[in-house]
This record gives C-alpha cells, sequence and structure tokens, in this order.
C-alpha cells in the first residue's frame, strides 16, 4: 500500500534544504548537487527510479 502525502508536505523539507545550499554557496545547485540533496533528505527512491517514490 503506497503511503500518499500532500505534494507540499513532500516539496517544503526539500524545499529548505535546496536554499540552505543556495545561501551557502551562493549559486544554483547543478543536478549532482541535486541528488545529494535528495540522498541526504531520504529520497533514494527517487534517485533509484528516477520518478517519484510513490
Amino acid at each position: 500500500m503506497a503511503l500518499m502525502l500532500d505534494p507540499v508536505t513532500l516539496a517544503m523539507p526539500l524545499a529548505k534544504r535546496i536554499e540552505e545550499e543556495i545561501l551557502r554557496t551562493k549559486k544554483l545547485p547543478n543536478g549532482e548537487e541535486i541528488r545529494k540533496i535528495l540522498a541526504i533528505s531520504g529520497w533514494r527512491g527517487f534517485i533509484r527510479t528516477g520518478g517519484w517514490p510513490f
């Protein structure tokens, strides 16, 4: 059974981490940096499948 969450509930923590990365580096993260942020956030399913984990 897939867990269905509101998209905003999923997006806000990721947006916060991306914002922190932008503020830290003063530039937009590239694809590899986004993959690292997703991996740190526990989104390994997203990285493995290339799509949303549900």
